[in-house]
């Protein structure tokens, strides 16, 4: 519990603190996002173990992969709008690739390296030959990072070409491609750029919307707000159960149907972010925190999850399903929580979390020589 506390405490202060109240709920929304991302690769780790085999946890997998990831790259074109707002194009486009590369390079070789040592008790196939790869082939969870770099190349080329018309017309090119995508394209990295390229454009979209309406301030009251959290809700639930019940539709088969699930669940997770950011519920708060630390647990939770699989079952001789899902889900969200705040202080911060503009100053002698 006291674990839990700190981080509880450190929420508090952090809203109690913030400038920008307007935007608390994008924390909520990567918390949402983020803890359906954990408990979806626990949940597959188990299944490629062979510990889980249950058609209620493979819906499951299938509802949350319709949209869990959606949600990062919508937040991701959110911000990049108000990046925008304060500093110029290539600073925030460069700002971005540079972190994103950084990341994905240290982190894809650790866990490579780290798999392909302990490949005889985890599930994968890892090898070092993998990590000559990553340039052209992200392993695991790091797509993510690879397909965002791919997106912010390609967006910003696009603000380049047709300035202020962007946002509108990077929708219209967002849908088709996804659904070329969908029906005729089977290259990763295609898949990648094209299954997602639309969920950064509404987010950017969007946050012009706001700003330029009411500077992002969410102007309805309590009940207005619960209302609309609970008939998307409603929306989602239904669409939901016709695209995975009546239809018998899983995350895979893309296409306009998969589209409208995924733009409904994103607007309902959206609708209860902007809900919770007003509790005052320490639970709610904790969601908010973990959304604060959504980059840390992303690129730890894998390794740590796997590691908990591995000594509950080779180890301790643990396969209670209720067991490894618990302490594989809670284990992977608080560890990485923990690590960012000792290590965010200190300068393996910069190591591990940081950039090539960080890693520059740290060691050069002209810091601050980079104005990004």
């Amino acid at each position: 519990m006291d674990a839990v506390s700190e981080i509880v405490k450190a929420q508090n202060s952090a809203i109690k603190n913030s400038t920008k109240p307007e935007y608390n709920w994008i924390d909520y929304a990567k918390g949402i996002g983020i803890v359906l991302v954990v408990y979806g690769h626990v949940v597959r780790g188990l299944m490629n173990a062979d510990l889980l085999e249950h058609p209620f946890f493979e819906l499951i997998d299938s509802i949350i992969y319709t949209f869990h990831m959606p949600i990062f790259f919508f937040i991701s074109g959110y911000l990049f709008y108000i990046s925008l707002l304060k500093k110029k194009l290539c600073v925030v486009a460069f700002k971005k690739i540079d972190s994103i590369v950084y990341v994905y390079l240290v982190w894809s070789v650790m866990q490579t390296l780290l798999e392909s040592s302990l490949s005889s008790y985890t599930n994968g196939s890892a090898n070092f030959v993998d990590m000559y790869k990553i340039g052209i082939h992200p392993r695991a969870q790091f797509w993510f990072l690879y397909a965002l770099f791919l997106i912010v190349i390609v967006f910003s080329i696009c603000l380049k070409i047709f300035g202020k018309k962007t946002g509108y017309v990077s929708i219209f090119i967002g849908l088709f491609i996804y659904l070329i995508n969908s029906y005729y394209l089977n290259g990763f990295m295609l898949w990648m750029l094209c299954a997602h390229f639309i969920y950064f454009a509404l987010g950017y979209v969007l946050a012009g919307f706001y700003i330029k309406i009411n500077n992002g301030v969410i102007a309805y009251d309590n009940y207005q707000l619960r209302a609309i959290t609970l008939i998307s809700f409603f929306m989602f639930m239904c669409a939901q159960y016709y695209f995975h019940g009546y239809y018998d539709y899983r995350y895979f088969n893309r296409g306009f149907f998969s589209l409208f699930i995924a733009l409904v669940s994103l607007g309902f997770v959206i609708f209860l972010s902007i809900y919770m950011s007003r509790s005052v519920s320490k639970l709610v708060f904790f969601i908010g925190c973990l959304g604060g630390y959504s980059l840390h647990i992303y690129l730890m939770h894998i390794i740590i999850g796997s590691g908990v699989r591995i000594v509950l079952e080779r180890f301790m001789l643990i396969d209670n399903v209720i067991i490894h899902i618990s302490l594989g889900v809670f284990l992977s969200i608080v560890v990485p929580v923990f690590i960012a705040k000792y290590f965010n202080a200190k300068f393996f911060g910069v190591i591990f979390f940081g950039s090539f503009r960080e890693l520059y100053d740290k060691f050069s002698n002209h810091t601050g020589a980079l104005k990004w």
